[in-house]
């Protein structure tokens, strides 16, 4: 038998204009119950009811779900029910996890997100089809349970939330409503399986075909013999943050140092890996001056941001005839070709060996991903080149010849 004054209503929680999550606390009492705290409802009626119990906030920053809001993991434990107000009691006992059901990941919608999960589960993890061989698991938010084959799938993000809510297709009475377990919020340790939905396609089209053929070629079997792409990646260093909320948010900015301090007071930035090879991917800057009558002398530096300056890595100088090449490695991890053209307007540059995923080949006009590039590389004629092309000029203000200022990725 519990005293009653170990009993209180559940609290509601609210958004205030800033959008921080927190509990409303407006003292009351219980006409009925006069020894009880009533902490306040901003809802119509006195309170929550027993149905609205896995609507708790205890733990700040713990099991935020997307809105804000929190999820049912808490001390909050529904106890009984006074005039429409849900009594709980805290800190005694709550639900253990549970198995939550299957996630359907619609191929034909999320065409990307289908393949990159598929390779994951089927490639990474061995499932090679098996859609219960893996099991994933929610982790809460800010706890170190958070498991890194969940946050794999998270390729799948709005697939992910409707399945987590119970929202979209999941909702009830919607096609995938059956696959969900129970109609409750997910808590910590909630365990579920992911299966590749390939309903949606036609097997009589030939654009279905080809696109289940050569787009989704990691979510059927042979699944690529699971010879990685060179498009599946994951990140290899999360790098924490001092965001408002304290959670780890990966930083990635211009330009990329994996050693120094950036301005969320971090050291370093996220690191990411191509899936089975062995080097982090790295951000080198190449200068190359083209300069001579006959524009053949080569004068080249590579090197990489350690500690917000730039630390040289490889150079070399030599005088190259049309179509003539030369090489340079230094501290690089792989050799660097650079070739002239006829003209010498378009620099040619390869990066590792051709064959294998580091293989990186481009040229002096080649464009590339802009949204990280340098401010002067996001627009216009520049947008998104890997090298931008400056005049090199004498003492007189005339010019002698070309300055390439390049960026490009390898490991």
């Amino acid at each position: 038998m519990l005293p009653v004054e170990t009993l209180f209503p559940l609290p509601h929680r609210v958004k205030s204009d800033d959008e921080a999550p927190r509990l409303r606390n407006v003292t009351g009492l219980l006409s009925s119950a006069p020894s009880i705290v009533q902490l306040g409802f901003p809802s119509s009626r006195h309170g929550p009811s027993l149905e609205d119990s896995d609507r708790t906030d205890e733990h700040p920053e713990e099991g935020l779900d997307d809105e804000g809001f929190y999820d049912e993991f808490s001390d909050y434990v529904p106890y009984d029910e006074v005039e429409g107000v849900a009594m709980v009691r805290k800190g005694l006992l709550k639900r253990a996890p549970a198995f939550r059901g299957t996630m359907q990941m619609d191929c034909k919608v999320a065409r990307e997100a289908c393949q990159n999960a598929c390779w994951y589960q089927n490639c990474v993890r061995g499932a090679r089809g098996a859609s219960d061989q893996v099991v994933y698991r929610e982790g809460g938010g800010v706890s170190e349970e958070v498991d890194a084959n969940r946050d794999h799938i998270l390729a799948g993000g709005r697939e992910w939330r409707n399945f987590r809510r119970a929202r979209g297709k999941y909702g009830e009475g919607q096609p995938y409503a059956h696959w969900r377990e129970g109609r409750g919020k997910f808590i910590r340790g909630d365990w579920f399986y992911v299966n590749f939905d390939m309903s949606s396609f036609d097997n009589q089209d030939p654009n279905d075909r080809w696109v289940m053929d050569n787009v989704l070629y990691y979510c059927n079997a042979p699944f690529k013999n699971c010879e990685n792409d060179g498009r599946q990646f994951h990140m290899s260093e999360l790098v924490e943050t001092n965001s408002r909320r304290n959670l780890q948010v990966g930083v990635l900015e211009w330009p990329y140092d994996r050693t120094g301090s950036n301005k969320y007071g971090s050291q370093g930035m996220s690191e990411y890996q191509v899936d089975n090879e062995g080097e982090a991917i790295k951000a080198f800057n190449l200068v190359l001056k083209v300069t001579g009558n006959d524009k053949d002398q080569f004068d080249v530096t590579v090197s990489e941001v350690v500690n917000g300056v730039p630390a040289l890595l490889a150079s070399n100088t030599q005088q190259l005839a049309t179509d003539e090449s030369m090489s340079v490695q230094g501290s690089l991890p792989q050799s660097l070709k650079i070739s002239r053209t006829d003209d010498c307007e378009v620099v040619k540059f390869e990066y590792g060996s051709d064959g294998e995923l580091s293989f990186f080949p481009f040229n002096t006009k080649d464009a590339g991903y802009p949204d990280n590039a340098p401010e002067d590389r996001k627009k216009g004629a520049n947008r998104g080149r890997y090298c931008l092309p400056s005049d090199i000029e004498d003492s007189n203000g005339d010019a002698i010849g070309v300055e390439y200022d390049c960026w490009f990725p390898g490991w």
